[in-house]
């Protein structure tokens, strides 16, 4: 209830000009159309650029690290009855995963389309801007 990121998650998803289209907002499926309309405008031997970007993702870890701290009780209940752990054990267990996706920070994925190849890459690492 603190966060306001989840507030701003309207998942969509269509098919238009031959294609499933799926987004975390309908504004970003209605941009996606729009792009596709923009590419059909074109002759299909002009390139509108010899590379480009056709989608990135980031995913920040250590956000969704601080949203589960406020269910830590509820994990570590989970694990003592699902699993048989002592309350200790079951709160270093979750610790270990806060740290692990506090320290991963976030993760970016990315495609890159060209006439004879595509790029797809993968970072991960403290997120943009933070320092860390």
């Amino acid at each position: 209830p603190n966060n306001p990121t989840l507030y701003h998650l309207n998942p969509a998803y269509t098919l238009a000009r031959r294609q499933l289209i799926i987004g975390s907002t309908a504004e970003i499926v209605r941009d996606v159309i729009d792009d596709l309309d923009r590419q059909a405008a074109f002759p299909v031997g002009t390139a509108i650029s010899a590379e480009r970007f056709t989608d990135q993702q980031e995913l920040f870890l250590g956000d969704i690290s601080d949203f589960l701290r406020e269910f830590h009780e509820r994990f570590v209940r989970g694990a003592i009855l699902k699993q048989g752990l002592t309350h200790d054990d079951a709160s270093k267990e979750i610790g270990v995963l806060h740290s692990l996706l506090s320290r991963v920070g976030s993760v970016r994925t990315g495609h890159v389309i060209a006439n004879d190849h595509f790029d797809l890459f993968l970072q991960a690492g403290p997120k943009a801007g933070s320092g860390k």
